[in-house]
């Protein structure tokens, strides 16, 4: 919001009329350059408004035609009747050359608009047209909606703009007032003299500006209640009174101010607060509509639009009694304070609302999530939506006497995008792991528990985030599938894992996370490594894996198996280490494995594999079962083999076409478990064998 004062009226952008419409004589009613001097108002022009480039006024008739133009406000943002002058008409012309016309006014709720009234211009402003000393300005008249009628407190939805003819008299004894409008009729002959934008005389008005100067509406009450078509319904008091007040479509626009009651939301309704259209972590944010209480939602079509909430519990939450609603919109607001144990700031989920199954479209945008000083405190945590967007949203939660920090929770949800957020949770010492976990647990959670959902989590998108301050950056658990997840060009700091996958302790019957692509992330200052798969029980499985192109920033393991001996790992899948000691460990489908640096171990599985240590001591295990796994860089000198040992093996040259390759085969069935690509046979002996 910027405020400008052009001839000693101050007025803001919101003050401006935002639409409007040629009513008549569109022949004769001209735009043109205005030449404001105004960079801010030139979208906000007259002639921009109804259809003229940005920055143009409107030329309304001519000497001898008539044009009218009728220009609107948004709801809440028209003229109110109270003391002084409630409107300003700006004309734009030459020095001690004002041009003529008059203005009627329609009253909010009405179709019909009152005489028309003309009055004298009160200032002229030099210095808003083209500089200064140029004989160009503004022409300010001012009005007072008493003298078109109105009682005080009563607003205007619209005006319209007549140009003035000779003949055309005001009612006062001083020349100004309510008008007569006299249309001669017939055919001048002279009149195709005067049809350009300047034609003689003073009757063709330049109208460049109209703003209100009392805009909003004039209520002791804070809380202004607007039907589906921006209609004024009423005044409130309570956030609740409004909305049993209202139907579904409705508008609440609430001031700045404290409201301190939980509230039920079974209407399909827009709630707007103060800082709509300004991001939770803008700094540019003014006095806050603060709720102090929970939002209970009861409805579809729901929208929570440039509030603050300061609360010690949920500030919106699901529905009573498992009920899971659609179309839900959370955005611009300022999440502040959440300083109750295990609360969460905005929650769907089970015990909070939210049923096994049916909602869907829901977008919670550019607010901000800081103050949560409880334990085991979530920012969102949102279950069971189908159509799920989380973007550009902010999320601070450092204090150090909080323990159980956590930043996001999707659980069994599908269609989901998580885009462009930031979350900290403040944690950079992980010398003692146990107490970085116990301190803040995970900036994002794909939670997959089997909670009596109707589906798991699916087709999820996580790009452009920045991850840190926590011991894991992104944490899956694994009690139900967790398929087609796309984790591409994030920025992790400050974690101890990057991404880990299925860290739950599990059940007896675990579902499979597979789909899953790693890819374009940067990594920087991760403890342990960028990606770690865990599991506990033998159950658990991955397929189809991608962890490549990653960039990592450090010394630390591009990627790790905490549980490697239980694993079951199917499909085919591309791991790309670091620098690091990473653990390659695939399964029974074509695997790549890729070290790049470090002292790595990989073990391809079964299936056709292929295998890359690159620097440093690398430790290849062999498989005696179908497939073989090609090793493009094994160094006799430093690398090494396991589970097998130098007499289990036969290790033959090739011949031909192979004769630069080593193909290592079981004693006893003669299967070729490895290929070693440039490998001299003699160079492998038992110390090779680890």
């Amino acid at each position: 919001m910027a405020a400008f004062t052009i001839a000693d009226f101050t007025f803001d952008d919101t003050d401006l009329v935002t639409g409007g419409s040629i009513v008549n004589g569109k022949s004769t009613t001209q735009f043109f350059g205005s030449g404001l001097q105004f960079p801010g108002l030139l979208d906000h022009t007259v002639g921009s408004l109804l259809g003229g480039s940005t920055g143009q006024s409107i030329a309304l008739g001519n000497l001898f035609n008539r044009s009218t133009i009728e220009l609107t406000w948004d709801a809440g943002s028209s003229p109110v009747n109270r003391a002084g002058d409630d409107f300003v008409v700006y004309e734009n012309g030459f020095a001690r050359a004002p041009e003529t016309y008059a203005v009627a006014v329609r009253e909010t709720g009405s179709e019909q608009f009152t005489p028309f009234r003309y009055e004298n211009f009160d200032r002229y402003d030099e210095t808003a047209i083209n500089g200064p000393a140029d004989n160009t300005g503004l022409f300010a008249t001012a009005f007072d909606l008493s003298d078109f009628g109105l009682t005080p407190g009563e607003s205007i939805e619209a005006v319209q703009i007549v140009s003035l003819l000779p003949a055309d008299r005001a009612d006062g004894a001083d020349g100004q007032g309510t008008v007569e409008l006299v249309d001669a009729g017939g055919f001048n002959p002279l009149a195709s003299l005067f049809q350009g934008p300047f034609s003689l005389g003073n009757s063709d008005p330049d109208i460049t500006l109209v703003a209100g100067l009392n805009s909003g509406i004039e209520s002791s009450q804070p809380l202004q209640l607007f039907d589906a078509d921006n209609n004024l319904v009423g005044g409130f008091d309570s956030l609740q009174a409004a909305v049993d007040a209202a139907k579904d479509g409705y508008t609440l626009i609430a001031a700045a101010g404290t409201y301190q009651e939980d509230v039920t939301l079974d209407k399909a309704i827009t709630l707007v607060g103060a800082n709509f259209g300004l991001a939770g972590s803008d700094g540019a944010r003014g006095a806050e509509s603060v709720i102090e209480g929970t939002l209970t939602l009861g409805s579809n079509n729901i929208s929570v639009l440039g509030f603050e909430f300061a609360n010690d519990a949920a500030a919106i939450q699901g529905g009573n009694n498992r009920n899971n609603f659609s179309n839900i919109n959370i955005a611009f607001n300022n999440f502040a304070a959440l300083t109750n144990d295990t609360q969460t700031f905005i929650t769907n989920g089970f015990g909070t609302g939210g049923a096994p199954s049916g909602g869907s479209n829901w977008s919670i945008t550019k607010n901000y999530f800081g103050g949560i000083t409880g334990n085991d405190a979530s920012m969102l945590r949102i279950d069971n939506v189908d159509g799920l967007l989380i973007a550009d949203n902010v999320g601070v939660h450092n204090d150090a006497s909080a323990a159980g920090r956590r930043g996001f929770q999707i659980d069994n949800s599908q269609h989901v995008e998580v885009l462009n957020n930031t979350v900290d949770l403040g944690i950079t010492d992980f010398s003692d792991p146990a107490a970085a976990s116990t301190a803040a647990r995970y900036a994002l959670q794909l939670s997959v528990d089997d909670d009596g959902s109707a589906a798991s989590t699916a087709n999820v998108a996580i790009a452009g985030n920045t991850f840190s301050g926590a011991y894991d950056g992104i944490v899956t658990l694994d009690d139900r599938d967790l398929t087609h997840v796309d984790i591409d060009n994030n920025q992790f700091a400050n974690v101890f894992y990057g991404v880990r996958l299925a860290a739950a302790e599990g059940t007896s019957a675990q579902g499979t996370q597979s789909d899953i692509d790693i890819s374009g992330n940067t990594f920087d200052a991760v403890t342990a490594s960028a990606v770690a798969f865990d599991n506990r029980e033998p159950a658990e499985a991955f397929s189809n894996i991608v962890v490549e192109n990653n960039t990592f920033n450090g010394p630390f393991a591009g990627i790790t198996h905490i549980s490697g001996d239980t694993r079951i790992v199917s499909g085919t899948n591309t791991f790309e280490g670091s620098d690091g000691d990473d653990q390659l460990l695939g399964g029974s489908g074509d695997d790549t494995l890729l070290g790049f640096g470090g002292n790595d171990l990989l073990d391809g599985g079964g299936g056709n594999n292929t295998a890359s240590g690159g620097a440093g001591t690398d430790t290849f295990a062999l498989f005696d079962g179908p497939g073989v796994t090609t090793i493009l860089d094994f160094d006799a000198a430093v690398d090494k083999f396991t589970n097998a040992t130098f007499s289990d093996v036969i290790l033959a040259q090739g011949t031909g076409a192979e004769v630069n390759n080593t193909f290592v085969l079981n004693n006893a069935s003669l299967d070729v478990m490895a290929k070693l690509l440039s490998t001299v046979a003699t160079d492998i002996t038992p110390a090779n064998f680890v």
